[in-house]
């Protein structure tokens, strides 16, 4: 995963790299229009031409991200499957160590509920025993 997460980092500065060069680009092509050398149409036709290939690469950076985020939840998730397997075999006793790394944030609902938000992007609601 990590070397994943290494190559979609690469690619994600890649495309802020060349985001940064059609933007550069637009603000000439902006200039020049400005200083009267270039005209209205061939400003509007370069600048949406432009701006077109901003968005697919932002589309792009976009998805990379979403990439990123899915291969750090399923590795969370496949994480907490082998410790919960490993806490019911009795090979993993639950601790306060354990359970912070589990846990990662703790919620009062109400009086009677708390709600725990666990790696994985896993939310359960639990009842409060009384």
């Amino acid at each position: 995963m990590q070397l994943r997460s290494s190559h979609t980092s690469g690619k994600i500065y890649l495309i802020d790299k060349e985001i940064a060069n059609i933007s550069s680009q637009g603000l000439t092509v902006t200039r020049l229009y400005n200083k009267g050398v270039m005209g209205f149409d061939d400003y509007l036709s370069r600048k949406s031409d432009l701006d077109q290939k901003i968005s697919i690469l932002r589309r792009k950076r976009r998805l990379y991200l979403a990439d990123d985020e899915d291969e750090k939840m399923l590795s969370d998730l496949r994480e907490l499957d082998e410790i919960i397997a490993g806490i019911r075999d009795g090979q993993i006793q639950l601790d306060e160590q354990l359970f912070s790394t589990i846990v990662k944030k703790v919620t009062p609902v109400s009086n009677e509920e708390i709600a725990f938000s666990l790696i994985g992007g896993l939310d359960l609601t639990e009842r409060m025993r009384s």
